[in-house]
């Protein structure tokens, strides 16, 4: 069993250090040509004004608007039950 422990030194290989480099080259690559909604320049059409002549002026005398009609008003209503002679109730607390 090695007596060195878990930081001694390794050795480097090249390949692998080349491999690695490769892949973050590839990953990165492949993130600048990904074609994403979120990664697309937001272009607008061109704002449309349409102008307006300003020298017509209104009519004078717009036509009337037709008026509605007031609903009657009550002034009575009939009670629905017709008193009795006698005197009125009283509550029996006053």
């Amino acid at each position: 069993m090695t007596e060195a422990g878990f930081f001694a030194q390794k050795r480097n290989s090249p390949g692998s250090l080349t491999l690695v480099i490769l892949l973050h080259a590839a990953l990165l690559s492949a993130v600048i040509m990904i074609k994403s909604p979120v990664f697309e320049r937001i272009t607008h059409p061109p704002i449309q004004v349409r102008l307006i002549n300003a020298q017509t002026d209104p009519p004078r005398n717009p036509p009337p608007t037709p008026q509605r009609q007031q609903p009657e008003r009550i002034t009575y209503v009939p009670p629905v039950i017709p008193p009795v002679g006698g005197d009125p109730p009283v509550a029996p607390w006053t």
